[in-house]
């Protein structure tokens, strides 16, 4: 139902669906229906940046083997070269997952845009959830460390912090949205 929860979560799925075609677009914008105001929605996904930035060697992500760590985790379907060269490894994690569309913070703000939400209303972050609110970090928690182990699902999961980008999208309490 329209505004009926106060958390939408979604991590390293918005890339495997093309914005207009496939999908993204359209999640996010039923995303944004059912989320109540005041409510958040997070989002995780592949930082295209990162992967970038160690391409052209430069920036934190080429100073740190962030290519060289990827490639040894996700060992690439082909490789033209032994080791994987760094553009193996790029279009390892564009191409051998199932990745439909890689994004960065400005293009995902263009998706919001499209989908009618007001890209001022989100905000980087990081895995731990620093800058949410109280509420936000509790429901992270709980789903991280739930009393009974079997209903644990690892939110933010520390085996793909180096590869993402973490984003909260906060619906405010008017529900103001913009059209395109």
């Amino acid at each position: 139902a329209d505004a009926s929860v106060q958390f939408v979560y979604s991590e390293h799925m918005l890339e495997h669906m093309l914005p207009l075609e496939g999908g993204g677009v359209n999640f996010l914008r039923d995303a944004w229906r059912v989320l109540a105001p005041g409510g958040m929605m997070r989002l995780v996904t592949p930082d295209l940046a990162k992967y970038a930035c160690a391409l052209a060697g430069r920036g934190p992500a080429s100073d740190s083997g962030f290519l060289e760590q990827h490639a040894n985790r996700f060992r690439p379907m082909e490789m033209l070269t032994n080791p994987p060269s760094r553009a193996t490894t790029v279009n390892n994690i564009f191409r051998n997952y199932g990745h439909q569309w890689i994004y960065d913070f400005e293009e995902l703000k263009h998706a919001l845009r499209y989908a009618g939400i007001n890209p001022s209303y989100a905000c980087r972050s990081d895995r731990t959830g620093r800058g949410l609110p109280r509420w936000a970090r509790l429901a992270m928690r709980r789903a991280n460390a739930p009393k009974n182990d079997t209903q644990t699902c690892w939110l933010d999961q520390v085996v793909r912090e180096g590869e993402s980008m973490y984003v909260n999208v906060f619906k405010p309490l008017g529900g103001v949205i913009i059209r395109r």
